[in-house]
């Protein structure tokens, strides 16, 4: 081979081998050092936050040390509608592996008036959307949630979505910040798919730890008027499906504030109590059976309530029968078991092993409320509540579809009724 000839063949690979690549890889550096790469990258992540959970995202940088690693830096998330901040991180790192995806976030900060769009999104996104094609595991050291009052903080935050069989599965443990208490609070709702009718089972175990019922009140609003003190220690199991739900309960709730329970009615019962639910269940959205205590170590009465317990649910009472029904007494103990099967109702006392029908006691030791053991209809407890109004109707079934359908008005006793003077007329009688 001629000498030039070998001069320009060798002059050719080394264009095409060596000079080629170094320039693009030159090139390739220094796009990925441009703006532009910054925003293509950030882009790429905004979308797929977006296709998974619904909620928009401002990325601070974008981070690839390895093929498999990606870290995300100073991302906020936001709900589209309205634009309000759902939840800030300070830095998520991704990691690809042959057993799924595992996400680590630092310093993950939710706004706790989003939890029920947060839980919406999830629900719409991840439980009733595509299945994931591996599973996703989610860690956290420490998790916070942020209101205007403050901040409770979790730890130890593990999460893990995926399937199992037919079914998709999503599950979470955490501890609360400061807790002695080993054991961590576990969630779990599993969305039935291969069922005829698909529902989505919700499960709570708090284990030793007592979860604060306020976290749970925007998915279960009835606990807002147990007061920001009540806690929750137990288990809760739930099955909700297109047209209806179905669930159990069994645990303690502890610190119920009873003169936020009884704000809406017009009676007056305050002091802190303890309610144990030994076991109850709902069906179709309604409460068939429960069993459990309740027990006060003092507060105050309204004379009202006293006769309304009375009337209604055969309750003796040795109070002064003469007293306004606006009086209020003072009380030391309220102690009491419940039970209602189906549409009977029944109550015991607790205050004194020696006699068991005792109820409630009062501050000086009188016996104000004693149980006969007689069951009594279910809705006497509404009776008993809303003594006089207004406004009655049926109990039933047929009524209450007509109720849900209808404006209903608010608890208006006689004694409210403004008095009016009789509307009359005289005339003199003829002479017979």
């Amino acid at each position: 081979m001629h000498d030039s000839t070998r001069r320009i063949l060798c002059r050719i690979a080394f264009a095409v081998l060596c000079l080629v690549p170094t320039s693009t890889l030159c090139a390739w550096i220094a796009y990925r050092a441009t703006p532009l790469h910054a925003w293509q990258a950030r882009a790429v992540w905004k979308r797929l936050i977006f296709e998974r959970t619904g909620l928009l995202a401002s990325i601070g940088g974008v981070e690839r040390p390895t093929l498999q690693r990606t870290l995300l830096h100073g991302v906020t998330l936001i709900d589209p509608d309205g634009e309000k901040q759902v939840a800030s991180i300070r830095v998520i790192d991704l990691t690809e592996t042959n057993h799924g995806v595992v996400v680590s976030c630092s310093q993950p900060e939710i706004q706790r008036e989003q939890l029920t769009r947060l839980g919406s999104m999830f629900n719409q996104r991840v439980l009733l959307g595509p299945a994931l094609a591996a599973p996703i595991r989610i860690a956290s050291g420490e998790m916070t949630l942020r209101t205007s009052a403050g901040a409770s903080t979790f730890t130890d935050v593990r999460c893990l979505i995926g399937r199992r069989g037919e079914s998709l599965q999503a599950s979470a443990e955490f501890r609360l910040a400061g807790s002695d208490v080993s054991d961590t609070v576990q969630l779990q709702v599993t969305r039935e798919r291969s069922v005829r009718d698909p529902a989505s089972i919700w499960q709570v175990r708090t284990g030793n730890e007592s979860l604060p019922c306020e976290l749970l009140a925007d998915y279960v609003p009835a606990l807002r008027s147990f007061g920001e003190r009540s806690q929750f220690h137990g288990t809760a199991w739930l099955e909700q499906s297109e047209t209806s739900w179905s669930g159990e309960i069994a645990g303690r709730f502890r610190d119920v504030d009873l003169e936020q329970v009884m704000a809406p009615f017009p009676h007056k019962l305050s002091g802190i109590a303890d309610v144990t639910v030994s076991h109850s269940r709902f069906t179709n959205g309604r409460l068939e059976e429960i069993a459990g205590s309740l027990h006060s170590s003092g507060g105050v009465i309204s004379r009202s309530l006293l006769n309304s317990a009375s009337a209604s649910l055969h309750l003796t009472t040795d109070a002064s029968s003469d007293e306004h029904s606006d009086t209020l007494l003072t009380y030391g103990l309220l102690s009491f078991g419940f039970q209602l099967d189906g549409d009977r109702l029944q109550f015991s006392g607790l205050c004194d092993a020696a006699r068991p029908e005792i109820v409630l006691v009062g501050s000086s030791g009188q016996v104000l409320l004693a149980a006969s053991g007689q069951a009594v209809p279910s809705v006497s407890l509404t009776r008993v509540l809303v003594p006089h109004s207004d406004v009655q109707v049926p109990a039933t079934r047929a009524t209450e579809r007509l109720l849900r359908a209808l404006p209903l008005p608010e608890i208006r006793t006689p004694a409210e009724r403004t008095a009016t003077l009789p509307s009359a007329r005289l005339r003199v009688a003829p002479n017979r």
